[in-house]
This record gives C-alpha cells, structure tokens and sequence, in this order.
C-alpha cells in the first residue's frame, strides 16, 4: 500500500496522522485570517483618517476661497474669479453654505 506524500507531515514524526495534519493545516491558515484581517482593520483606519484629512481641508479651501472673493459694499460673491466685474445671487448662494460650514 503506497502512502499519499502530500499528507506525510514531519513535524511529527513517523506517528503523524492525517487528523494531525489537517489540525495543523487549519490553525495555520487561521493564524493567516487573523493576521490579514488585522492588517486590514489598521488600513482601513489610516484610510479614514486619509478621508477626514482631505475633508477638512476642502472645508478650509471652500470657505477661504468665498472669504476672500466677496464684495464688500454689496456683500455678493464674485461670479468669474479672478475677474472682479461681476457678481451674483447664484454664487452668492454658493457661499452662504460655505460660510456656515467653514
């Protein structure tokens, strides 16, 4: 009778039996779930922080930006930055938010 070589485990011996072996086999791929789903769990971590970084600065960015291109006697936004000849109600509207966010 041959005896199947993919089943031969060293780690024991001669006396290895296949329940051994597939015991071994599962608690090692378990440990690699385990390590991969920790891995995993700090990326996704880092990835928000990437998100919240990225939001506040657009929150930063947006509010500045109306800040800086409104009209002082009409208090309206201008409408085609960096031309200061016109402004209007829509974009005006667009920094209203911006100005309660920021």
């Amino acid at each position: 009778m041959k005896k199947h070589l993919l089943f031969k485990i060293t780690l024991f011996g001669n006396s290895g039996s296949l329940a051994q072996a597939l015991r071994v086999l599962f608690l090692s791929l378990a440990a690699m779930v385990i390590l991969i789903s920790c891995t995993n769990n700090r990326a996704g971590i880092s990835e928000k922080q990437h998100v919240d970084d990225f939001l506040d600065d657009l929150k930063l960015r947006t509010f500045s930006y109306f800040w800086q291109v409104v009209d002082t006697p009409t208090y309206q936004t201008d409408d085609r930055y960096p031309t200061r000849q016109f402004t209007s109600i829509a974009a005006t509207g667009f920094a209203l938010p911006s100005y309660i966010i920021g």
